[in-house]
């Protein structure tokens, strides 16, 4: 079952990135001037960002891989490539602070609210197990996520009025 849910998961970011990288070269070339204007737009986003933003908030991952898939693309002079690098490594640092336990209150909380007003068995419960099994399974905490993950299944594939299959 595990196995199965890994190579789906392979796949499944497999066809995302490269979907990503199709939606990034359309994004770049509807900026008027093509990537000079794109990557000053992100310069300036990046610095007006800063201000309101703590150092490690979860936004500047974000914002600081765009960047650098800009510069790569864009730019193969090694000054660039080695700032994209740079870039690469901050987005890392960031996403890297494994903050499962809040990622998991905020999932239950979810949770919570879609229970009350949709009621227990529906979608919005399938996707919070399942989630909530996505950080366990990053925390390698295997057990509990093939629990999370059977539960999710079980929810997806049931029928009932909350989620019909058909």
């Amino acid at each position: 079952m595990l196995a199965r849910h890994i190579r789906y998961r392979r796949l499944t970011i497999t066809r995302f990135l490269d979907s990503y990288r199709k939606n990034v070269r359309r994004y770049h070339q509807s900026f008027p001037g093509g990537g000079p204007s794109a990557m000053s737009f992100f310069a300036k986003c990046l610095q007006i960002r800063s201000d309101p933003l703590p150092k490690y908030h979860e936004e500047f991952a974000n914002d600081n891989n765009n960047y650098a898939n800009l510069l790569s693309q864009e730019s193969r002079t090694p000054e660039v490539l080695a700032e994209a690098e740079c870039l690469y490594l901050r987005a890392i640092e960031i996403d890297a602070q494994h903050r499962y336990k809040e990622a998991i209150e905020t999932i239950e909380k979810g949770r919570y609210y879609a229970v009350r007003a949709l009621g227990v068995g529906g979608h919005w419960d399938a996707s919070a197990s399942y989630q909530v099994g996505n950080v366990l399974y990053a925390q390698e905490k295997w057990e509990a996520t093939q629990g999370h993950f059977e539960r999710a299944l079980d929810l997806f594939t049931a029928e009932n009025p909350l989620h019909p299959t058909a």
